[in-house]
């Protein structure tokens, strides 16, 4: 909406006055943007390390040596900011980790959204690492987009295995 001077803006006044039973709430002005649109949930793979990273000692009191060891050593990219999982990449950048119902739309938003140009796999695997994004099948599951676009797949072009050369079969 664009607010000029001297102008009324009746609809949006008018939208603003009409009572629907609920108790008027403001946005606090000092919380950021993006903690107003995120939502608290873990991934399905990550609910173990999660556990680790917010009840520390006291959930690994419950499990065997072996498992406790195991658990930590994977523990060690992640950490928790906010409600969500982060993982520390090899070069020292935190991505979220993305929840499982969420992955094939961020491969789709790399691969075939505006300023995207249906690249191949590795390509949009990397372009969801430059989002900020992560999850442990990121090139499996890119890859296996990739390969079932149907876009992708009727204007590429042909791969030069398809041009090789005719041999006859004599019978």
């Amino acid at each position: 909406m664009v607010v000029r001077k001297g102008k009324d803006h009746v609809l949006p006044d008018h939208f603003s006055r009409i009572p629907n039973g609920e108790e008027a709430t403001g946005v606090d002005d000092e919380t950021p943007d993006a903690a107003l649109f995120t939502i608290d949930t873990v991934p399905s793979w990550a609910s173990d390390i999660v556990r680790v990273l917010t009840e520390g000692a006291f959930f690994l009191k419950q499990l065997s040596r072996a498992h406790t060891r195991v658990l930590l050593k994977k523990c060690g990219p992640f950490t928790m900011l906010r409600g969500n999982l982060y993982r520390r990449g090899n070069d020292d950048v935190l991505r979220r980790c993305v929840v499982d119902h969420d992955v094939i739309a961020v491969i789709e938003q790399a691969h075939c959204g505006s300023g995207s140009g249906h690249f191949n796999h590795e390509s949009t695997a990397r372009k969801i690492l430059q989002f900020g994004l992560w999850w442990p099948t990121l090139f499996q599951d890119t890859y296996e987009y990739v390969r079932r676009c149907d876009e992708c797949q009727r204007f590429k072009h042909p791969l030069k295995a398809d041009f090789n050369t005719l041999i006859p079969v004599v019978a």
